[in-house]
């Protein structure tokens, strides 16, 4: 191959396009990112006219690597000027919240007593007594639709919202004290568990 001939691709460009070329075409810095993609278009038809007028096979080389690296840039430049549009056509997926069933959840009444119960003393020297409940599903229940409050001679346990309606399970005077804060209550499958702590000393009634 021939050595490139700068003196020759001056004076062919000199002769085309009416001005002198000093060396080898000059390569396009990081500069040429910022063309628009019409002026690299211009610069790439211009080339391409070059390379078809040129002769020399030295010229017609450097023509040829100066118009690859120039289309690579046009090519560059389009992906940068589409990726904008392509990410604003893009639409956020819908997002769908399960929504659980509504609860029949009421505060008071009215009430329907609960009069079946089973009862465990725990004996004398045991420190609880335990009071069954049974009552179906009610362990499908929420958390708050159960209450118990608890007074040192009674308790009041309300369940709201088993099968459509509010139970009540209330004791009022018993016949010994408990200690409200130590006594509570548990659900388990079908069953409610109240636990009652035995006061320690008594109070006398």
């Amino acid at each position: 191959m021939d050595c490139f001939d700068t003196a020759a691709l001056a004076q062919f460009t000199k002769g085309q396009f009416g001005e002198s070329v000093a060396g080898p075409a000059p390569e396009r810095k990081g500069s040429m990112v910022s063309e628009s993609t019409s002026e690299l278009a211009a610069d790439i038809a211009e080339l391409k006219d070059m390379l078809q007028r040129a002769q020399r096979p030295a010229v017609r080389e450097e023509l040829q690597r100066v118009l690859t690296k120039l289309e690579a840039e046009q090519l560059k430049a389009k992906s940068s000027e589409a990726a904008p549009a392509a990410t604003s056509d893009k639409v956020a997926p819908a997002t769908v919240q399960a929504t659980a069933p509504a609860v029949d959840v009421r505060p008071v009444g009215p009430w329907t007593e609960i009069t079946t119960f089973a009862l465990d003393l725990g004996g004398y020297n045991k420190p609880d007594v335990s009071i069954d409940l049974r009552l179906k599903g009610v362990e499908e229940l929420p958390a708050e639709s159960l209450t118990c409050d608890f007074k040192e001679d009674a308790f009041d346990l309300k369940i709201m919202g088993l099968d459509g309606k509010n139970h009540r399970f209330v004791r009022t005077n018993l016949e010994k004290d408990i200690v409200p804060a130590e006594s509570s209550f548990r659900v388990k499958k079908n069953h409610v568990i109240i636990t009652l702590r035995k006061a320690p000393h008594p109070r006398s009634r």
